[in-house]
């Protein structure tokens, strides 16, 4: 099957008298579609040669050239039962059309998803649903299931092997290069309060906001003390688990790393969190936006008035958990840019806002996703390691070009890997950008003159022998 890639080739490939063959490739599509004699069978031919990404790519350049085209050609496909509209195991009808959830029929009934569908649907290729329950947990609650198939595509690209042949935990780690070592990872994820303003409620300037600095956001300190308790609540359940279950089951080694992969939605605004909710939590640094800089805390004070101790990868009853996987990135606006990725997507753009640990002249700095600028998997995600752990991970296990790792030695924090992290993405309707496209770009001024988020050292190419 031919890819992307042999499309993208077509450009060195001359064609007189168009510039190319990629030009004379695009006009014949669209001659054929023009003529109007049996250019649905041709076409369809045509496709035949080529796999489902490459026919995205088709897709989205034909909307450039001939929209009606385009439309007259995704319903022909659709008719035809391609595999780009294939519902896939997660898109599956459960019959349960009542309790599904926002996010899930979004992407089911809407067919500017399809790209969508099909990187989700790709990313479950393998997965075995041990307890028979994450495809309807993916409908009716979402967020769960979207972060542990997430995951499961990372590892998977990580060259990790996956044992499913136990029920828990969720996922058991087994990587070549240590043969007699297990990692443990359990997933979880930080959800609204009961009493939470909730995403059905969320807005325009909310989305629009999610590049607002600190020092202009009037919520910043609630935002982040919401987090550190709604955080607090998920890793505390999982490190109860551990303990009371997990340890007693003869297949789980006390030797072995456990790790506790925690995706944020804590709030309607969450994906401007950034790092600043768990850092405060797990090392007890709280960024300050009257003094511009990270202070020392013990504890944030819940809205009852109840204290949630923060620095716990200080405390000894942490010390089981030998890390934290983290993002506060992983939405919509996340497959969006993986699309945009790929292919010339056109119905949004994506802006993602984010800090240059190596440049401390313009350390925030924005761009748009694109196949010329493209977003990598893993971007967003971090690993937090436990100074105190019983059993540290390797620095090396999650070394990997998208993923920051955080540490703490001998009291001064570092990070490696990747030294460019998303801190939030903005994912609009095209049409909308030249309107709000001053005020999406003035953020980084406004980053760059007012924040000082400068306070790790970091690692370009780690001497993992000197750090560990």
């Amino acid at each position: 099957m031919k890819s992307i890639g042999d499309i993208i080739l077509m450009k060195k490939d001359s064609m007189e008298p168009y510039e190319n063959k990629y030009v004379w490739f695009f006009l014949y599509l669209e001659n054929i579609y023009l003529s109007k004699s049996n250019w649905e069978n041709i076409i369809i031919n045509m496709l035949s040669e080529y796999d489902d990404d490459a026919i995205m790519y088709i897709l989205e350049k034909l909307t450039e050239l001939n929209n009606h085209f385009s439309s007259d050609l995704r319903s022909l496909l659709k008719t035809k039962r391609h595999s780009l509209y294939s519902e896939g195991a997660l898109f599956k009808d459960l019959k349960i059309k009542n309790d599904l959830h926002p996010k899930f029929v979004m992407l089911k009934e809407n067919d500017e998803f399809i790209f969508h569908r099909k990187i989700l649907n790709t990313w479950f290729e393998g997965f075995e649903d041990r307890d028979g329950k994450i495809v309807k947990e993916f409908q009716t609650t979402f967020h769960s299931s979207f972060w542990e198939i997430f995951l499961y595509k990372i590892f998977k690209d990580l060259g990790y092997s996956i044992d499913f042949t136990k029920n828990r935990p969720d996922f058991i780690l087994k990587n070549q290069e240590y043969e007699n070592r297990e990692i443990y990872v359990e997933a979880t994820i930080s959800n609204i309060s009961i009493n939470g303003r909730k995403e059905d409620n969320r807005g325009l300037e909310d989305i629009l906001g999610m590049m607002t600095p600190p020092h202009l956001n009037e919520e910043f300190d609630d935002e982040i003390e919401e987090a550190v308790v709604r955080y607090s609540s998920a890793i505390k359940t999982k490190l109860e688990k551990y303990k009371n279950d997990y340890t007693n089951l003869k297949w789980v080694k006390n030797e072995n790393p456990y790790v506790i992969a925690l995706s944020s939605y804590s709030q309607v605004n969450y994906g401007r969190e950034y790092i600043f909710g768990i850092i405060a939590l797990l090392y007890g640094l709280y960024y300050s936006k009257i003094q511009k800089k990270f202070i020392k805390r013990d504890y944030v004070e819940k809205k009852e008035g109840v204290k949630i101790p923060i620095g716990i990868f200080e405390l000894e009853e942490y010390s089981d958990v030998s890390a934290i996987i983290f993002t506060s990135n992983l939405t919509i606006g996340k497959l969006t840019a993986l699309i945009k990725s790929q292919v010339n997507y056109k119905s949004q753009e994506v802006f993602n806002l984010y800090q240059d640990f190596t440049d401390d002249d313009m350390t925030f700095k924005i761009n748009m996703a694109s196949i010329d600028s493209a977003e990598v998997l893993t971007d967003g995600v971090w690993v937090l390691h436990n100074p105190l752990a019983k059993n540290k991970l390797n620095l090396k296990e999650f070394y990997e070009v998208g993923i920051t790792n955080f540490f703490e030695k001998d009291k001064e924090y570092y990070v490696y890997g990747n030294l460019n992290p998303t801190i939030s993405r903005l994912d609009i309707p095209n049409i909308l950008v030249p309107r709000y496209i001053k005020r999406i770009t003035s953020m980084t001024e406004l980053y760059n003159s007012h924040e000082n988020l400068d306070f790790i050292d970091y690692y370009i190419l780690p001497d993992f022998n000197k750090i560990v």
